[in-house]
């Protein structure tokens, strides 16, 4: 069973300034009951918020490893896709030259097929 909570007083401002006010006691020393029960959601509290920031701490890691990956991967692609371009560039302008020899009566394999 909890015990009772103290009464809470409200003072008129008056009363407010001519009584020094007392700093609460430290948690950390629990004189009241209900302090140890405070002391204990608050260590719950840090633990949680603790394993809370390395949870993001690790999805933070893990977004750029990803992200870093995806970039690598579109520059390849990128890359790739421009060599293909070129070969593809290369091989019309083989056939547009094979064709032309051919209107001449000249037989000539393209370049790809040499090699």
């Amino acid at each position: 069973m909890k015990p009772p909570l103290p009464e809470i007083r409200v003072s008129p401002p008056g009363e407010l300034n001519e009584a020094p006010r007392q700093a609460p006691p430290p948690i950390e020393d629990p004189a009241y009951p209900w302090a140890e029960e405070e002391l204990e959601a608050l260590v719950e509290m840090r633990n949680e918020q603790r394993r809370l920031h390395q949870e993001t701490l690790d999805a933070m890691g893990r977004m750029a490893y990803w992200s870093f990956r995806a970039q690598r991967a579109a520059n390849r692609l990128e890359k790739t896709m421009g060599e293909l371009r070129s070969y593809m560039d290369e091989v019309l302008a083989e056939q547009e030259d094979a064709q032309d020899h051919e209107e001449n009566g000249c037989t000539v394999l393209p370049l790809s097929l040499t090699k």
